[in-house]
């Protein structure tokens, strides 16, 4: 009888506490409250701009979006190959710049992707190879 009346009690413990998580400020409810208005808040933001502009994109505003990707890509990519972690990062020279800078002039001369991977790659674990870090 006792192994009954502690396994009542402990399932009265736990639903007492799952409805205390819902209630409080950092329950489950608001964890579940606070993805759906971020997803409401993106869903706006990314479909009002189509709503209100039916048909064609300004000349302008396409050819200004045409230039996102290469920013972001270069903000993304810049940073691990040029700049050093630590509590004062700074410029490096080292192996990985110099890696990006030949992927980056075969990407422009040849404009293959493989081609790009395979330079960078090269140049990469050539400058490990012969000890520059």
């Amino acid at each position: 009888m006792q192994i009954a009346e502690r396994r009542a009690q402990s399932a009265a413990v736990n639903l007492q506490s799952a409805i205390c998580n819902l209630q409080s400020p950092g329950g489950t409810m608001s964890i579940w409250l606070t993805i759906a208005g971020m997803a409401a808040v993106t869903l706006l933001v990314r479909a009002l701009p189509l709503l209100t502009m039916r048909g064609e994109l300004p000349g302008w505003l396409g050819r200004w979006l045409g230039y996102v990707p290469v920013a972001v890509f270069t903000a993304l990519a810049l940073r691990p190959i040029a700049v050093s972690a630590g509590d004062a990062p700074h410029l490096v020279a080292g192996a990985p710049l110099i890696a990006g800078l030949v992927g980056g002039l075969v990407a422009w001369r040849t404009g293959n992707t493989l081609a790009t991977i395979a330079a960078g790659m090269a140049a990469y674990w050539a400058m490990r190879l012969a000890g520059v870090v």
